[in-house]
């Protein structure tokens, strides 16, 4: 996450073709950190471009569904619903086709919960240095009441997560 963490941040002040060769240049490093095929993970930078494990181009500005994407309860449905090689809980690949996520379940969160959601994405693209993983719990947290889970859903999804 770092590593695309720190792309993001060259992005910005680079020109285009520049930005291209900086991510093809990093991209060994992260397959030899095996991090691209832990779960999907989606970026959005400051100027409205976003980039994943695999680019998905998503034309919004929304930092909510940003967060949505990124929280442990889309990691948990993107493995059942998603093509995969192998095992999607012990290690396999998931594959994300513009097909498949388009029945990505996505609810409409009100304004005070999207408000809150795009607050802790923005935070955590601030500054790709820190910590994120209290901004990243309350996420997975505040994803939770918004899709109505209880204690056992949210055990469910725990234990198949855990590595």
């Amino acid at each position: 996450i770092r590593l695309q963490k720190e792309l993001l941040r060259d992005w910005e002040e680079l020109p285009l073709r520049d930005a291209v060769q900086r991510g093809i240049d990093c991209l060994p490093k992260g397959f030899a950190s095996g991090e691209p095929r832990e779960r999907m993970r989606a970026f959005l930078d400051r100027e409205g471009r976003l980039a994943g494990n695999t680019c998905y181009i998503l034309p919004t500005d929304d930092a909510c569904l940003l967060a949505i994407l990124n929280s442990r309860l889309m990691d948990f449905w993107f493995r059942l619903a998603m093509p995969c090689l192998d095992d999607p809980f012990d290690g396999g690949d998931m594959r994300f086709f513009s097909a498949d996520m388009q029945h990505a379940p996505i609810a409409p969160a009100n304004p005070a919960i999207a408000s809150r959601l795009a607050a802790l994405a923005d935070r955590i693209q601030a500054d790709p240095a820190a910590d994120t993983t209290p901004q990243e719990r309350e996420i997975d947290q505040t994803v939770f009441t918004l899709y109505d889970l209880d204690g056992d859903d949210v055990a469910v999804i725990d234990r198949a997560l855990s590595p």
